[in-house]
């Protein structure tokens, strides 16, 4: 009987679980970025919830985490900034949300933070990639943003060390896929850091 019980609690469990799935979308309608908007607008700690689902921590003591934005969080992050500049009909219509949202359509970002230690001798940012694995695929683009510290106000002293970087590749969402995938962090086309992120649980 205990395993009869443990096999139904299974059964049930995986039925809940996939009731929850919710694929990426690859077009985003009115109604999705109303409920973006909403979103946007919930008690801090929904957000916080929201959000921690598409950010992946990495055990690596250069790469820190690997952040997922798909167009729909997105939305809901655009939503957020746009709040905190006091903009608050942003959030009243679908129209202005629309337009900011043109240049991601059908987009998926994958964003690796990296942090560097802080006697670092760097000159220039190192050329870290970000792709997805098995089957191989390579961004449409892709962003490296340095993240310096303030300089020491010392004269003649016009070198800001890094602190660390973004780097944000940017995919085509089809391509990807509702599928769980291979995610790798490299530097000359050595693989730093990896994790699997499943897209198929993510907006």
């Amino acid at each position: 009987m205990r395993c009869v019980g443990g096999l139904l609690t299974a059964v049930t469990m995986a039925i809940l679980l996939r009731g929850d799935v919710r694929a990426i979308a690859t077009v985003l309608g009115d109604k999705d970025i109303d409920r973006a908007l909403n979103l946007a607008q919930a008690p801090e700690q929904k957000r916080s919830l929201f959000h921690a689902a598409y950010i992946v921590r990495v055990n690596d003591a250069v790469v820190e985490q690997i952040e997922v934005v798909t167009e729909f969080r997105r939305c809901v992050l655009i939503a957020e900034e746009q709040l905190r500049l006091g903009n608050w009909l942003f959030a009243h219509g679908v129209r202005e949300a629309r337009e900011k949202l043109r240049p991601w359509r059908e987009r998926v970002s994958l964003v690796a933070r990296l942090r560097f230690h802080p006697q670092n001798t760097l000159a220039v940012l190192p050329p870290y990639d970000i792709r997805i694995d098995r089957p191989d695929l390579e961004p449409l683009n892709l962003v490296r943003t340095p993240i310096t510290a303030l300089l020491s106000g010392k004269p003649g002293d016009f070198h800001a060390p890094l602190m660390g970087a973004t780097i944000e590749a940017i995919f085509d969402a089809r391509s990807v896929g509702p599928t769980a995938r291979p995610v790798s962090v490299s530097l000359a086309a050595r693989a730093v850091a990896s994790a699997t992120i499943d897209f198929a649980r993510l907006e």
